[in-house]
């Protein structure tokens, strides 16, 4: 998780781009619960060395929408977003991974982050008959998108799934704070086998975790989850396509196992293995 700049954003999201995909009006679908993370989209400088990478490890089907932007579909639902980093504008300095997330009304959302300290990148916008949305950098400079969705996004289920997101703050007091004003997140805790996990939640739901990053060298970002189905031959295709392994897996007891990865363009991610029903029964 290197260090990144959003000056510039503006030009380089595929949320803006996807209105055709698959069109709604506001109101025609389900409304998408607050506080849930629905929407990803990486940035990269490398389109062309992580589209395929994408497609072989995850099954993602990835389409084209302009010769800048692409479209993640899993089981036929839009769940994700691909961008080219403008080539000539150096102030956006890596491929990264930008969460979406739904907020109820974005205008007062970005408003009342604007007067917490963040920086308003993108200013909420319509994407006709996709959602409204706006781009923020928080107080700790991690970028965000909060989504007004028209459409059910994300919600496909399985392997190659998104199944969860997590916040790493250098202070998770302040972004907690920050959050549950801009989005309504609540604060919660769960106790994990003598040591506790931090979650943010929005109707007694959990949402995302909050970590507090462990080094100075680790900068403060929203991380996505991927679930796979075997995590070791997972991180094994990882290597065989080009990515790293930045973390060897991990178990979390009965909770399953975790690993991080980064893409051949750098842009990191979590893969996620669920426990087998033995594990789940110890």
């Amino acid at each position: 998780m290197r260090r990144y700049s959003l000056a510039g954003l503006a030009l380089a999201l595929t949320f803006s781009a996807v209105a055709g995909v698959a069109a709604a009006q506001p109101g025609s679908a389900p409304p998408v619960p607050t506080g849930a993370v629905v929407w990803w989209d990486l940035l990269t400088e490398s389109p062309a060395t992580v589209l395929d990478f994408y497609r072989q490890l995850f099954g993602w089907d990835v389409a084209e929408h302009t010769d800048r932007h692409w479209v993640i579909s899993h089981h036929g639902q839009p769940i994700a977003g691909i961008s080219r980093i403008r080539e000539d504008n150096p102030e956006v300095e890596q491929s990264f991974w930008l969460a979406g997330i739904a907020v109820g009304d974005v205008d007062a959302a970005a408003s009342e982050a604007r007067r917490l300290g963040a920086k308003v990148h993108v200013e909420p916008t319509d994407s006709a008959g996709y959602g409204r949305y706006a781009v923020i950098t928080d107080p700790e400079g991690v970028p965000v998108m909060l989504l007004q969705p028209f459409r059910s996004l994300g919600g496909s289920t399985g392997p190659g799934s998104w199944v969860w997101a997590e916040l790493w703050a250098r202070q998770p007091d302040d972004e907690a704070r920050f959050y549950g004003r801009v989005v309504g997140y609540q604060r919660d805790r769960i106790d994990m086998a003598g040591s506790s996990y931090e979650v943010l939640a929005t109707g007694g739901e959990r949402r995302a975790g909050l970590v507090r990053t462990p080094t100075a060298q680790i900068e403060p970002a929203w991380a996505p989850y991927v679930e796979v189905a075997r995590l070791e031959a997972t991180l094994a295709r990882v290597a065989e396509l080009g990515g790293s392994v930045l973390v060897e897996p991990r178990l979390l007891r009965s909770s399953g196992s975790v690993a991080l990865v980064a893409d051949p363009a750098g842009a990191a991610l979590f893969l996620y293995e669920r426990p087998s029903s033995e594990e789940v029964t110890r």
